[in-house]
């Protein structure tokens, strides 16, 4: 096996800007502390330098609160990245930011257009596929636009969850090769 679906030589960060405090949230916590998201995205950008990445940090886009949630706006794998279409209208401008920083990295970048919606949250790359989870933020349109860009990628499964935002909110990949599952949250999706 290979770590081709976890093993990263870089990574980039966007700083949280004080925006971020009327972000969208999928439940209502009360308002984010600042302080401590700035702690906090500290700590996951000495995290991500501890691995031996290079770690390209972003300033603050005050005007879209959710944009330090970089993963939502691009998939990237070693051949090239995709850039996203997100499908809250308060997140469309982020990947249209996020574009320059990505063909600075790489020679391929493809982007999917409309019709159709599809954010990073609801992917997960495994060694063998790529996983698309349909949602509130990703549709069928889009993942055939994923598709096509990908050209040569299997898309393997589609699933979502009711309650939960993303597909990233109930599945994660380990690099043993197995996929966790939040169980409970798949089956109440099924059950819909």
């Amino acid at each position: 096996m290979s770590d081709r679906s976890f093993r990263f030589t870089h990574a980039i960060t966007r700083r949280p800007g004080h925006s971020i405090t009327g972000g969208l949230r999928a439940v209502d916590t009360g308002a984010p502390d600042l302080a401590l998201m700035l702690a906090h995205h500290g700590d996951y950008v000495a995290a991500l330098r501890s691995t031996g990445a290079e770690v390209i940090e972003l300033p603050a886009l005050e005007a879209f609160p959710d944009s330090v949630f970089v993963e939502d706006t691009a998939l990237c794998l070693p051949e090239g990245a995709v850039i996203m279409r997100p499908g809250a209208p308060s997140r469309l401008g982020e990947a249209a930011e996020m574009a320059p920083h990505l063909q600075a990295l790489y020679a391929d970048v493809v982007q999917i257009g409309g019709p159709g919606f599809i954010e990073g949250g609801d992917i997960l790359v495994t060694e063998r596929e790529i996983l698309v989870g349909r949602s509130a933020r990703t549709d069928a349109a889009a993942v055939l636009g994923l598709e096509e860009a990908l050209r040569r990628a299997q898309l393997y499964a589609e699933a979502g969850a009711a309650e939960l935002l993303q597909l990233g909110g109930a599945v994660v990949a380990h690099p043993c090769g197995s996929v966790f599952t939040a169980v409970r949250a798949l089956q109440d999706w099924a059950a819909h």
